[in-house]
């Protein structure tokens, strides 16, 4: 990975400025594990102990990016992203988001902004976000391609 991967120094992914202005500055910043990131993934509907446990395993080994959500430098939330590997190339995919929500943010609109820099810094052409969120495929299913993951446990 590039000099702002999962695996570089300490970055502000949003180049210093903010990523969307309005009312409020949203940046995304790399951060390190801690009590607050499970915090804010705890937030997730669906989103078991188990698998916070494997996103800190992950973010440990640099497999896997963390980013603090800020507002006005204030964090108030959470980002795991990673890069896949597939037969049509390179994929930047947000993975999760736990965020404690602030009336007249727009965190969606930031968060595809991000992503696209993320793309743009790691000559990536495509990005995905796996959400279960009906309020991300609400705003984004007219300018993403919109596929369906259906699943159960056994």
């Amino acid at each position: 990975m590039g000099g702002c991967g999962a695996t570089a120094g300490p970055c502000n992914h949003s180049g210093g400025r903010p990523l969307v202005r309005g009312k409020e500055e949203i940046g995304f910043i790399r951060a390190d594990w801690s009590q607050a990131v499970v915090d804010h993934l705890g937030l997730i509907d669906g989103l078991t102990n188990a698998d916070i446990d494997f996103y800190a395993d992950e973010v440990a080994a640099r497999r896997k990016g963390l980013m603090a959500v800020q507002i006005e430098g204030h964090t108030i939330g959470s980002l795991i992203w990673s890069i896949y590997t597939e037969p049509q190339g390179e994929v930047f995919v947000v993975e999760e988001m736990g965020a404690h929500s602030k009336g007249g943010v727009d965190l969606i609109t930031a968060t595809v902004r991000m992503a696209e820099v993320m793309c743009q810094r790691h000559d990536l052409k495509r990005m995905r976000f796996l959400t279960r969120r009906e309020a991300f495929l609400r705003i984004m299913k007219d300018s993403f391609e919109v596929s369906y993951i259906l699943e159960r446990t056994l």
